[in-house]
């Protein structure tokens, strides 16, 4: 219930900045991020805390110890985010005050890169929190801070390819799948994809998951069955067969009712993609937009891509989004946002609700109990 009223919460202050702010509030925003921090940082221990965060938490020492003993590694979480915990573990030693400094930082990142690029920041964050900020606040707190890190960095793309690169080379310490940020510079800094090309992208992407043809699949297929025959290939060919055997690597993952949400976003986009170019790190965005696309209508047959990637990449609607709401009238923003509402309800009522362990334990308004 509490997820549902935060949700219902955050539409009405996406509803009083759209519609009543003509520019973006300062002051209305850190409040809305206060309010976000005050939320989820007291969510107490559940989840994914249960069995990955909260025993590897206590598993790695403060950083003193680590330098000490010369060892940077204790559990499989990547190398920088076991060394950001012991540097927080030497202020603290409590998971639950751990969790609320981390979401602290979590804000701070949020506001520096919504209040730096968003027209409506608040909507942003509601948009975020809706589609999967929510679900990765709970259970992917190690995914968060590398995706702002690597929005943050979006501003050095034209003038700075060092700091663009440094950023994400350093948020690779934090995530291993931030190595993609070092892929994509160059379709990030691409200046104009053309209107029918994307339109006609977007068809066959359609169709090809409508008629569940998996085309990627035969492709990393037919490499591996080329790859046998290879010398000094045997390290990348046992990756390649290992995925495809053990980790349910080759599944086409169902249309649901988000195929309906997907149509009507790029018709917005494509109505209004002439606007995109009036805003400073518009034509960025909606790339990255372009990127979502690819591997939600093409790489659904490949599970590890589709479920690692496509988190990180819908993040371009928190910009795109606003852009299309500053261009239509009052209705049609309301619309926009009803509908956005109802989708993030939607997708809270499926992918939280039904789960006990992800039911939320304020630590102030609970009485301590055993650890499951």
């Amino acid at each position: 219930m509490e997820y549902i009223v935060f949700i219902l919460f955050m539409g009405i202050m996406s509803f009083i900045e759209v519609l009543y702010f003509k520019k973006k509030n300062k002051i209305f925003f850190i409040l809305v991020i206060i309010l976000y921090i005050l939320f989820f940082g007291n969510r107490g221990i559940i989840g994914f805390d249960l069995g990955h965060y909260y025993p590897n938490f206590h598993k790695i020492p403060n950083i003193f110890e680590m330098i000490s003993n010369m060892r940077f590694k204790y559990c499989e979480y990547d190398i920088g985010f076991q060394i950001y915990i012991g540097i927080l573990k030497v202020f603290i030693s409590d998971f639950n005050t751990f969790i609320f400094i981390t979401t602290m930082i979590d804000g701070v990142l949020m506001y520096l890169v919504f209040y730096s690029f968003s027209l409506y920041p608040v909507t942003s964050l509601f948009i975020f929190i809706g589609l999967n900020g929510m679900i990765m606040q709970i259970n992917l707190l190690r995914n968060i801070k590398p995706i702002f890190i690597f929005l943050y960095s979006l501003k050095y793309l034209k003038n700075s390819r060092i700091k663009y690169f440094g950023i994400n080379i350093l948020n690779l310490l934090l995530h291993h799948s931030s190595i993609i940020y070092l892929f994509i510079y160059k379709i990030l800094k691409y200046k104009k994809i053309k209107r029918n090309f994307l339109i006609l992208f977007f068809i066959i992407g359609l169709l090809i998951n409508i008629g569940s043809i998996n085309i990627l699949t035969a492709v990393v297929k037919g490499i591996y069955y080329i790859l046998i025959h290879v010398p000094l290939t045997d390290l990348v060919t046992y990756k390649i067969k290992y995925y495809i055997e053990y980790e349910n690597f080759i599944q086409m993952r169902p249309l649901t009712f988000n195929i309906v949400e997907k149509i009507g976003t790029f018709i917005l986009i494509i109505r209004y993609a002439k606007e995109f170019v009036k805003y400073k790190y518009a034509k960025i965005f909606f790339n990255l937009y372009f990127i979502y696309l690819i591997i939600y209508l093409y790489c659904r047959g490949i599970a590890i891509i589709y479920d690692r990637f496509e988190i990180i990449f819908i993040v371009s609607y928190c910009f795109i989004y606003p852009i299309v709401l500053k261009k239509v009238n009052k209705m049609m923003k309301l619309v926009i946002i009803m509908c956005l509402l109802l989708y993030s309800l939607r997708i809270v009522s499926e992918n939280i609700l039904p789960f006990k362990e992800l039911e939320y334990r304020n630590e102030y308004f609970i009485k301590d109990e055993k650890r499951r």
